[in-house]
Parts: C-alpha cells; structure tokens; sequence
C-alpha cells in the first residue's frame, strides 16, 4: 500500500513520462516498513527520469513453496551492474540490511545499460 501510494504521487508529478504496472496477484504478505519503496523509488530516479521521453516500472509478485519473489523492473536507462556495485546507494544499503534479518532473503539487481533494469527481492515464508 505505502509503495502504491509513492507510486501515485511520482505519476502525478512525471504524469506521462511514467508508466506503472501491477501484476500482484496477492498481497497477503507483510513485508518490513521502507523494504520496496527504495527499490521502486531508484527504478524512477536512476532509470526513467534520466530517460529521454520516460519509461515504464513494474511491479510484480510471484511465489513457490517456499519464497514470494517481488520483482521491480524499469525499462530505463540501465547502467553497468559492477560498477554500481562499487558505488552502492544508500536505499539499497538499506534494503540489504533490513532484509539480512530475516532467513532465506535476498536481493538480486540485474541491468544492462539502455536495456534497463530488474531487481528481485526474494522474502521467505518462513
């Protein structure tokens, strides 16, 4: 819901230049507090607004036995994923620690520069 929300007031401001898309088929998880919101947040700030005409985020949920798999994914500006690497940012920092206390849970990011971007955040069930 909190990410539904920045959602809704970065399409106000970007209006067209930002399409969202939602494929969550269920919610009935509870994630920690400021978990996807960082991540959805450097999907616009790093990859649509630096792009020429603006791009599309989505977001979506998928699960299995054991995980739910929430992927972020931009169709922006990408960058090189080693040397963001080297450069970590502050909200993902963030996201990595908040995640670390939990069993099982991982961040993945994959990009490719003018591909985009596409990360994955594994949540046990657990």
């Amino acid at each position: 819901e909190h990410t539904r929300a920045y959602l809704a007031v970065e399409q106000a401001q970007y209006e067209d230049m930002l399409i969202v898309d939602y494929d969550t088929p269920f919610t009935n998880f509870r994630l920690p507090p400021l978990t996807l919101q960082p991540i959805v947040e450097n999907a616009i700030l790093h990859g649509i607004k630096p792009k020429v005409g603006g791009g599309t985020v989505t977001v979506s949920l998928t699960e299995d036995d054991d995980n739910w798999y929430i992927t972020v994914s931009d169709d922006g500006v990408g960058f090189n994923v080693e040397q963001q690497q080297k450069a970590q940012s502050i909200g993902l920092t963030n996201v990595r620690k908040r995640i670390s206390r939990f069993p099982n849970c991982s961040l993945e990011i994959a990009s490719a520069p003018s591909v985009g971007t596409n990360v994955v955040l594994k949540y046990s069930k657990i």
